[in-house]
């Protein structure tokens, strides 16, 4: 994003970093806009392309965020199903479909 698409008073989703524990986060305003940064009405600044603030994230919508926590979950869920040893029926076919599917490239 660029500093352009911001305006002063346009409230952004803050979620503070808390190292693996759920959290809601909170609604923030920003204060000025900047080329680089956003100033914050919660006293941080946020970086204008990746709205980071350091270890913690803004995100335009309570709702972006929860989509991305959505995603996250599922993604981690996905994760603990595979396990060491492909289950019985599975071929490289298939895995090399879900990989495609996934976008996910083997590496070299």
């Amino acid at each position: 994003m660029s500093a352009k698409k911001f305006r002063v008073g346009q409230e952004l989703w803050f979620v503070p970093q808390t190292w693996g524990r759920p959290v809601e986060g909170s609604a923030t305003k920003i204060t000025k806009v900047g080329r680089k940064w956003l100033e914050l009405s919660n006293g941080r600044r946020a970086c204008v392309k990746s709205l980071e603030t350091g270890y913690d994230q803004c995100y335009l919508t309570r709702a972006d965020y929860e989509k991305e926590r959505e995603l996250f979950r599922a993604w981690q869920e996905l994760d603990g199903l595979i396990e060491r040893r492909p289950p019985e029926g599975v071929t490289l076919d298939k895995i090399n479909q879900a990989r495609k599917l996934l976008g996910l490239e083997p590496k070299p």
